[in-house]
């Protein structure tokens, strides 16, 4: 079951979001992203947060078909967690967040670290935005690249550091070991339509990216 959760960030890409909403199974809004449901005249399944960031009214055609649930200000986690712990409890097992990077870098942070302790529940979570697609690999895996995006980073994200090899890339390295910290992954580029990134060990957060 796919999930979609969509947050207030400014890096959207409307047309990307509108193939997201055709091939999700549940639809939810984390606070101020219904408004770009609310602009495209889409209805998600679930409306929540604090709404400090959402203060307009759901249009009427929205009210029955939109649940709305609503959270204390004061709570221990943001509303992307809330709405993402909620899809995972509705039984999906493949979550697309969007509107998921802007201009909080703290919220930011917070979102990549939700893509990367799914990543180590066994849950496929991925950013996707304009300018970045950001998702975690848990080593050993394998996976193919196929992106549009001019840059490919592998950076760890596990104390313990990474070992990957690239196949099909300008910098092609064979059980490179990376340390966490260490920027040797990023900025990487396929020469390829295609690439292979195997990360051998360790948990690495791969970003496609463009300026």
């Amino acid at each position: 079951m796919k999930g979609l959760v969509i947050g207030g960030g400014c890096d959207v890409d409307i047309d990307l979001l509108s193939l997201e909403l055709e091939d999700s199974d549940l639809i939810i809004c984390a606070d101020r992203g219904i408004e770009y449901l609310i602009q495209m005249g889409v209805q998600p399944d679930f409306l929540m947060g604090d709404f400090d960031s959402f203060t307009g009214e759901l249009p009427s055609d929205f009210e029955g078909n939109t649940k709305v649930l609503t959270y204390p200000r004061d709570k221990n986690d943001t509303d992307m967690q809330l709405a993402v712990d909620f899809a995972l409890e509705k039984g999906c097992t493949e979550l697309i967040l969007m509107g998921a990077v802007g201009t909080r870098m703290d919220h930011t942070q917070g979102n990549i670290s939700i893509v990367v302790q799914n990543e180590l529940k066994g849950v496929s979570t991925i950013i996707k935005g304009k300018q970045n697609i950001i998702q975690a690999v848990k080593g050993p895996k394998n996976i193919i690249i196929e992106t549009d995006k001019p840059y490919v980073s592998a950076i760890p994200v596990s104390i313990e550091g990474i070992n990957i090899s690239t196949e099909g890339f300008k910098f092609e390295v064979e059980n490179l070991f990376i340390s966490h910290g260490d920027t040797r992954g990023i900025s990487n580029t396929l020469l390829k339509a295609n690439g292979v990134l195997k990360v051998n060990s360790g948990t690495a957060l791969v970003i496609f990216a463009e300026d």
